[in-house]
């Protein structure tokens, strides 16, 4: 960020210092969009097994396993229909297996959690909140966390993700930690009255296991 040093001396209102401490503020979400990059490519983009990370075919166990589901939204979603694509990528979240055969998400305390667009905030909340849906207790109370982003496109698909264990679908690697550097001083702020700000930060993510994360298509 190229600053004249007249115009920071006169800002009355500190609007030019507001915009320079921003520039951490903003490099602080770099990794929240490397990671809906790297989610919104996982139909193309290859996993550790030579597959794309979301695909029908991942066959390390030896049979095919697939970690996208057909959703069963053909309009506006329902509760009804998000219960039932929850309960049942849920259930392929259980049913993964490794090279070995073993389960890999085995267990009653699986941590989950729902990436979703904006739009199926609502229902997520009365999925994941509500004590009672029509009437009937809701089991699903409590069943996962959430991450809502507008990254995501206007469509009704959706993610569930496991968070337990060591290894995660997703990895993130930092090389630097965020740096703030400025130039205040200098032949270029005295001949030119230019004053530079910036962050250098090195970081990046990568696809960690595709068994602990599934794709709802709809």
């Amino acid at each position: 960020m190229k600053v004249d040093r007249n115009v920071r001396e006169d800002d009355q209102l500190g609007a030019v210092n507001i915009r320079i401490s921003d520039l951490a503020a903003r490099a602080r979400t770099h990794p929240r969009k490397l990671f809906f990059d790297l989610l919104l490519n996982g139909e193309v983009d290859l996993a550790y097994d030579g597959q794309p990370f979301f695909d029908t075919a991942h066959a390390e166990s030896g049979v095919n396993q697939s970690n996208i589901v057909t959703g069963t939204s053909g309009g506006p979603y329902t509760l009804a229909q998000f219960k039932a694509d929850f309960t049942t990528a849920r259930a392929r979240l259980r049913g993964f297996t490794d090279d070995q055969g073993e389960p890999i998400n085995d267990g009653s305390d699986l941590k989950l959690r729902i990436v979703a667009p904006e739009q199926l905030e609502t229902i997520i909340d009365e999925l994941l909140e509500a004590t009672t849906i029509e009437n009937n207790t809701n089991v699903l109370k409590g069943a996962a966390t959430k991450t809502i982003s507008s990254r995501l496109d206007s469509s009704d698909d959706w993610y569930l993700a496991a968070e337990s264990g060591t290894l995660k679908p997703f990895i993130m690697q930092t090389r630097q930690p965020i740096r703030f550097e400025s130039q205040e001083t200098g032949d270029r702020a005295f001949m030119r009255k230019e004053l530079l700000f910036g962050v250098d930060y090195r970081v990046g993510f990568s696809y960690g296991r595709w068994q602990q994360m599934i794709k709802i298509n709809n």
